[in-house]
């Protein structure tokens, strides 16, 4: 028999907010002030050249391919060097420049009811995010709801690897039968999910069918609003 629900894991890009929005507006506030303070970087970030040097980040950092952050900012810092800014200085503002697209990339645009249903929640479970991006909960504004995030940066692997699942149980004290997993990829999430034993459920925000290979997950919802709901259907 399966064990009540203690923990519910989250994921949170495209599951909370719209992250294509949110990094629309990200790319386009770092690329402004690019424009205003590296014009010369701007050209080379914006051109082509920008996928050699994204090539050259990934060898050059194999083992923490997984830390976006990491990487957005070497690429803006080799953008800042081929413009002909010396080492220091690009070093300097290659960090500037990832800290307006980190401010901009935390400004989401949450979908319709999550952060109601995160506090209604956040009274009967615990609350743990797990996510491959590098949004932050406490900058997001969700912080209060949360006992604890995971990132693939955290762990050096991405979801569906059943590493960054079990992470989260440990760090939250939970047993796999005691967890479900919320999340819109049915790889990553559903699929990820049940390769660590947790229970999962798809939101489907776009009504996506599922084909014949994809992980059929324990509860489908529409919209966020219905995910209390579901849960409490899973315990019964």
């Amino acid at each position: 028999m399966k064990k009540g629900i203690r923990l519910i894991a989250l994921d949170l890009d495209d599951t909370l907010w719209d992250v294509e929005a949110t990094i629309g507006a990200a790319e386009q506030s770092l690329r402004q002030w690019m424009s205003d303070h590296t014009p010369d970087a701007l050209s080379i970030y914006g051109s082509n050249q920008v996928v050699e040097i994204r090539n050259e980040v990934l060898n050059a950092f194999p083992e923490q391919r997984h830390d976006l952050s990491l990487l957005r900012t070497e690429v803006l810092y080799r953008s800042m060097l081929r413009s002909g800014i010396k080492d220091v200085e690009s070093r300097a503002l290659a960090k500037q420049a990832f800290s307006v697209f980190f401010q901009a990339r935390n400004n989401v645009a949450f979908f319709p009811g999550a952060q109601d249903v995160l506090a209604v929640l956040a009274k009967q479970y615990s609350l743990f995010a797990v996510t491959n991006g590098n949004a932050s909960i406490q900058a997001v504004g969700i912080g209060e709801y949360f006992i604890g995030a995971v990132s693939s940066a955290d762990v050096g692997v991405k979801k569906p690897d059943p590493r960054i699942f079990q992470h989260a149980l440990a760090q939250a004290g939970c047993s796999a039968e005691e967890a479900v997993h919320v999340g819109d990829n049915l790889l990553d999430d559903i699929a990820g999910a049940h390769s660590s034993n947790l229970r999962s459920v798809w939101v489907n925000h776009r009504g996506h069918n599922r084909r014949p290979e994809d992980a059929t997950p324990s509860a489908e919802i529409a919209d966020l609003r219905q995910l209390p709901e579901a849960v409490a259907r899973l315990e019964a």
